[in-house]
């Protein structure tokens, strides 16, 4: 029973860090569409020009990004190949 409880935990886990992933990733790409039709340079909080705006953006996509797959897509991939491996009763 401890088996099958431990695996139900993965797949839940996964479930939640994929969902994670797919949130992520669309909030990216919403954090890029702002960008590309010019909403977010010509909201002046600050005084910016458009290549320092250009350059903050890009950084913050690019971290981002790289938060995503860090702390989500790669842990959803080490747990689905886990939980691959015990269905067919393969251990370390």
């Amino acid at each position: 029973m401890g088996e099958s409880n431990m695996r139900t935990n993965l797949e839940v886990i996964a479930r939640i860090l994929g969902f994670s992933t797919i949130f992520g990733v669309v909030l990216v790409l919403i954090w890029l569409g702002l960008y590309l039709t010019g909403f977010i340079c010509s909201f002046q909080m600050f005084d910016l020009t458009p290549h320092e705006c250009g350059v903050i953006t890009y950084g913050g996509i690019g971290l981002m990004k790289l938060l995503v797959y860090t702390f989500f897509l790669l842990p959803w991939l080490a747990i689905r190949l886990e939980i691959r491996r015990q269905k067919n009763g393969r251990s370390l």
